[in-house]
């Protein structure tokens, strides 16, 4: 491996590399590229200065992309819940698509329509890494399901590299609406909230949500 020599009094050249940065993400791959003086010296120090930078804006973007979410309440014009109040389904699923747009933890996929010609839609939650690798953990999903072809290590590392999926179906029947109107609450929380019990979800699980099995 070759030896880099540490000075701090030498300054390294990197130009924009915040502006250069597409949402905030910045590619280890670029440091290893990058990160070099036009002497023969590396100064780990400014290094580190720009991944600080760089991990400081990413999380600036999403709370900032958090904060411009509106809230059920503020959305619809009435508390979620409340006696005399609903939230219809063309309502809940014009509040869940800007939901997708803002939120890095959501996507909104309409997967077909009804014998009514209502869209049926599937919300995907999870953290930004699990759904840059959504594929990946379905596949892993479909080979578990079927273990038998799978040696004992396998199975093992398929479980550790993966996460399970939850299903959350809702207003299956015409007459069962709290948790239709349950799960506005719920996907605004998991778009937007930042605390730990929140990100272990995320980081933890892969929600599939259907605003309404029966719209």
């Amino acid at each position: 491996m070759e030896e880099i020599r540490v000075e701090l009094d030498v300054p390294i050249s990197i130009v924009g590399v915040c502006s250069l940065v597409p949402r905030g993400i910045l590619r280890t791959s670029y440091l290893t590229n990058n990160c070099r003086p036009r002497s023969n010296k590396v100064s780990t120090r400014y290094c580190l200065i720009v991944l600080v930078l760089v991990s400081s804006m990413q999380l600036g973007t999403a709370t900032a992309m958090a904060q411009s979410i509106q809230t059920p309440n503020n959305f619809f014009g009435f508390e979620i819940g409340s006696d005399g109040e609903l939230a219809r389904y063309p309502k809940v699923l014009e509040y869940l698509r800007p939901l997708a747009e803002r939120s890095e933890r959501v996507t909104y996929k309409p997967r077909g329509t009804t014998t009514n010609g209502n869209p049926y839609v599937l919300v995907t939650i999870s953290s930004q890494s699990n759904l840059n690798r959504l594929d990946r953990l379905i596949e892993i999903n479909h080979r578990l399901a079927d273990p038998r072809d799978l040696t004992e290590a396998e199975v093992k590392s398929l479980t550790r590299e993966g996460v399970p999926f939850y299903f959350l179906y809702a207003t299956i029947h015409s007459n069962e609406v709290g948790n239709g109107q349950a799960i506005i609450q719920i996907a605004h929380r998991l778009a937007t909230e930042q605390s730990p019990q929140i990100r272990e979800i995320l980081d933890n699980t892969v929600l599939l949500l259907v605003p309404s099995q029966n719209p």
